[in-house]
């Protein structure tokens, strides 16, 4: 009896460690595992490139600032970016990204905006959308999520370009 629980505690260790090299091997090969769900970061050189593609304004009033302050991304389920732009009193009166529901926790307050005949958009605020050339093949729409002129968000939206 003492043979075979030693020969199972073996098995067991065997199994353990041929396990974790394993894991070890796929980490090397294929990199860290990608976060499920929205993921924050500081800054846009941070997003992976398996997040989407970064559209950024050839347009922004002088009210707006670039890089944006508030940075959102995730891979799985679905890739998605969002990017808030501030102005000069740190508030967020534009949102910039791709991926709908759910929404990163930020633009929670927002879902309505995104959900046909559910709650209204908050004040002042609305929703507008484009398809750029190289989206529209992927089915990819990016919004403008904005409380700044409809005028001056149209003009960014028009703007808006993807990296070569």
């Amino acid at each position: 009896m003492d043979h075979r629980m030693r020969n199972i505690g073996l098995a067991l260790l065997w199994t353990a460690a041929l396990g974790a090299v394993l894991l070890l091997v796929d980490r090397a090969l294929f990199g860290p595992s990608a976060p499920s769900g929205w993921v924050e970061t500081e800054r846009l050189e941070d997003v992976p490139r398996r997040a989407g593609a970064l559209v950024t304004p050839a347009y922004l009033p002088n009210s707006l600032r670039w890089p944006p302050a508030k940075v959102f991304y995730r891979i799985h389920p679905d890739p998605g970016l969002w990017v808030g732009v501030v102005n000069k009193f740190d508030e967020v009166p534009l949102w910039i990204g791709t991926g709908t529901t759910p929404l990163p926790p930020a633009l929670q307050p927002f879902k309505g905006c995104f959900e046909p005949n559910k709650e209204p958009c908050p004040a002042s605020w609305y929703v507008s959308s484009v398809h750029l050339k190289s989206q529209a093949e992927r089915g990819a729409v990016t919004y403008l999520l904005s409380r700044i002129s409809r005028r001056q968000t149209a003009r960014i939206a028009v703007g808006l370009e993807l990296p070569e």
